[in-house]
């Protein structure tokens, strides 16, 4: 019994060397590269938000962030892949419609932008809207969602309705 007593206190000692060289071997390392990254990045910003050259006017600066934000936005042509795009997103993660998708272009307060609203209605499980809404946030260009709304569509059921409106935006077309 004695024998037997000894093994185990052996392994758990064992056991716990190697989770201390792990720590030591693997998690120090990936601490101290993560604080070297966000080192690099916060001089990367810095950097960025100086600006050689230029004075550091807030308007100025506040111009130069809107005009990157200007060109990130996709011209009217693109409307039609986005909406293909937004539609295969809804079948990629299997949900169901309970609307067509009907954009109605509206005119905004800035003279070179457009927007296309729709709203529109999908059922499914929790975990393919999560994926669906991580989809739509990765899409390209400038999106609003205007509303959401997420109903549980029976009691004690993983399935959702999530109604949503939302605004996309494109540089008018130059005629």
């Amino acid at each position: 019994m004695t024998n037997r007593y000894k093994i185990i206190i052996l392994v758990c000692v064992a056991v716990v060397f190697c989770n201390f060289m792990v720590k030591v071997a693997v998690v120090d390392k990936q601490a101290q590269y993560i604080s070297v990254l966000q080192r690099d990045i916060f001089g990367i910003r810095r950097a960025d938000s100086i600006r050689p050259g230029k004075k550091s006017n807030p308007l100025e600066v506040l111009k130069f962030d809107i005009d990157n934000i200007f060109q990130k936005i996709p011209d009217e042509f693109s409307f039609t892949p986005l909406a293909a795009t937004l539609r295969s997103l809804i079948d990629k993660n299997h949900l169901v419609a309970a609307d067509t998708l009907i954009f109605k272009p509206k005119k905004t307060d800035h003279p070179l932008l457009i927007t296309y609203y729709t709203k529109f209605s999908i059922n499914g499980e929790y975990g393919k809207i999560k994926a669906f809404i991580a989809d739509l946030q990765n899409l390209p260009g400038l999106l609003y969602l205007d509303s959401v709304k997420i109903v549980r569509l029976k009691e004690n059921e993983n399935r959702l309705k999530l109604s949503l409106g939302i605004s996309i935006f494109f540089k008018k077309r130059s005629a």
